[in-house]
């Protein structure tokens, strides 16, 4: 272990020991919160770790799935209480150094008679199987926790996780964390712009001469795969109004694609009509790229296959929407009939209560020129 790695663990330990050093500690504006004591008690600083050379990548749609564990929770939307700790589980899979943590599940624990927290195995077993089932090769890949702070028992929780992943990964999140840091009230390292997430995993250095576990900061970037990047702009896009058609919506987002097409194309032929006058020089790159570019594009020959080919789709949409209308006026023929046929049933019978209370045979209605028979329901006019 390096000299500095030793040195900042000493550092760790000593202000544990005394909780009051010439920079964070005092009765100060910028003394450190008693949680935030405990947890530099249990984090190493992240210029000293983060040896493991992982890298991990954190997908929307475990952060997605954390935030709604903790939304229904607090809102008192859960089986547990709404003052409960939030705790779950991490799925991915891991590819040698690259970790991808694409998924999360809630844990349902239990608190033992000294406080510590109880993982059942078997939920966490019934679970992995479902995940692996439907996401080959995912496996666990460590726990979450929602907090402005790392507590000194979550060692204990990390612990235990070490029964499905040798070295799992704790996950932080702090919904509640401002900019600023410590000062601010927020969680450490969280800072303007930034996701109030942190991701640890352990690692053992020397606290006073004595080997202890310690958690070390792990740096993660945000990725999404394109279907995750569908949904999530899909989720969180505003609702339309009542009024609002699906169909000029629709067409919005077409127009604003073609839009930016035309922009771009625009700057393209800008770039080479510099080229051909001699304004710019010719940059062989961007050349070929275009090349590349204009050879995908169908060809629009003398021939005018692309012109037969674009008036035949052109057609053809015009008769689906043309059938469209036919069938949807069928069905308003259809429902008319219908309405109709329920009105002469209530006409007719009216007129067979009329008749019943008439005294004689044939009765006939005045200005009316329908005459009704008492021995049949046939109408003669």
């Amino acid at each position: 272990m390096s000299s500095s790695t030793e040195a900042t663990a000493m550092e760790v330990g000593e202000t544990e020991e005394s909780g009051n050093t010439s920079t964070t500690g005092g009765s100060g504006l910028n003394a450190p919160t008693a949680a935030a004591q405990e947890e530099r008690s249990v984090v190493l600083e992240e210029e000293a770790g983060n040896k493991s050379g992982r890298h991990v990548a954190l997908h929307p749609l475990a952060l997605v799935t954390i935030c709604d564990h903790c939304t229904r929770v607090k809102v008192g939307g859960s089986l547990l209480p709404v003052t409960s700790r939030i705790l779950g589980i991490l799925f991915g899979v891991q590819n040698g150094l690259q970790v991808s943590i694409t998924d999360a599940f809630e844990l349902q624990y239990e608190i033992t008679e000294n406080g510590s927290v109880k993982i059942p195995a078997g939920y966490v077993n019934e679970k992995k199987e479902l995940f692996g089932a439907v996401n080959q090769g995912a496996e666990v890949m460590g726990w979450y926790s929602v907090g402005e702070h790392v507590l000194p028992g979550d060692l204990e929780i990390h612990r235990a996780m070490t029964e499905w992943n040798e070295s799992p990964f704790f996950l932080l999140l702090s919904p509640a964390a401002s900019p600023g840091g410590d000062e601010g009230g927020a969680a450490p390292g969280v800072k303007e712009g930034e996701l109030p997430a942190r991701v640890f995993e352990t690692e053992l250095h020397m606290m006073r001469g004595v080997p202890s576990m310690l958690f070390v900061p792990v740096p993660f970037r945000l990725t999404a795969a394109e279907a995750e990047r569908i949904s999530v702009e899909h989720v969180v896009k505003a609702a339309p109004l009542e009024a609002a058609s699906w169909v000029d919506l629709h067409v919005d987002v077409v127009k604003s694609s073609l839009s930016a097409l035309v922009a771009r194309v625009k700057a393209i032929l800008r770039l080479l009509q510099a080229v051909k006058t001699g304004q710019a020089p010719p940059d062989r790159r961007l050349l070929r790229m275009v090349r590349a570019l204009c050879d995908r594009l169908p060809a629009a020959g003398p021939s005018g296959d692309f012109q037969d080919a674009l008036t035949g789709d052109y057609q053809d949409s015009l008769v689906i929407t043309y059938l469209a209308s036919i069938t949807k006026l069928s069905s308003l023929s259809s429902d008319m009939r219908e309405l109709e046929g329920v009105r002469v049933g209530m006409y007719n019978e009216s007129a067979a209560k009329h008749e019943r209370a008439s005294p004689g045979g044939i009765t006939k209605s005045p200005g009316s020129t329908r005459c009704y028979a008492r021995d049949d329901s046939k109408v003669r006019t």
